[in-house]
């Protein structure tokens, strides 16, 4: 391994560096939806882009982190070993607000609220976002399994509002041999805004990884 490498996986894994890095997503998703509903100038949008390329080139100058070293950093955040760079619920990714996760009575929960880069109808989250996030969580609720999603079936039962937090909750219906059959809803208060039910299949890099450990 190279000199600069070894800095690199140290930086990575490194949780100073991981939770700055975090910090540094979160003004990035901040600016997303600051840009979402700003009224700018020709001078401020110029401005803007300046500051923004500018941020981007000293980004590009940094190695880029191996896959293996984001599921390292999934670990150091508490989210085992799934990647941070997770699209829809990952620290280190601005398409969508990190969420708050944890477990309760054999139950996954998220919590996040939504800005307006991810507005659908107005004042209403998109819900791709919604049926994304849930597709994560519920392959997230079966960590230690490599399954792939082969069916998802999502309903809407409410709008959800932007800038209210909602509640993601997924469990495990059952495991019938290679399947996983799991389940999912977002509430925002009381009111139920989707249902999820999904089907995984366990890949056969799973299903050799799972016999070896056996």
């Amino acid at each position: 391994m190279s000199e600069g490498a070894g800095k690199s996986l140290s930086a990575a894994t490194d949780p100073t560096v991981v939770a700055a890095r975090v910090a540094l997503a979160r003004e990035a998703r901040a600016l997303v939806d600051a840009l979402a509903t700003a009224d700018l100038t020709l001078e401020t949008a110029k401005q803007l882009e300046a500051a923004v390329k500018q941020a981007r080139l000293l980004a590009e100058q940094a190695p880029s982190i191996p896959g293996y070293v984001r599921r390292i950093e999934g670990a150091l955040r508490g989210i085992g070993p799934y990647s941070e760079l997770g699209p829809f619920t990952g620290d280190l990714h601005i398409v969508s607000p990190a969420l708050e996760l944890w477990e309760e009575d054999g139950r996954v929960k998220a919590r996040a609220a939504y800005g307006p880069s991810c507005e659908g109808a107005p004042g209403i989250v998109h819900g791709g976002y919604l049926a994304a996030t849930l597709d994560e969580l519920l392959a997230y609720v079966q960590r230690g399994n490599l399954r792939m999603t082969v069916a998802l079936n999502i309903a809407y039962r409410a709008p959800a509002r932007l800038h209210r937090d909602l509640l993601y909750t997924v469990w495990i219906e059952r495991i019938e041999g290679r399947k996983a059959f799991v389940a999912g809803t977002v509430h925002q208060g009381d009111l139920l805004c989707a249902e999820a039910h999904g089907v995984f299949v366990e890949t056969k890099a799973g299903m050799l990884a799972r016999e070896h450990f056996e």
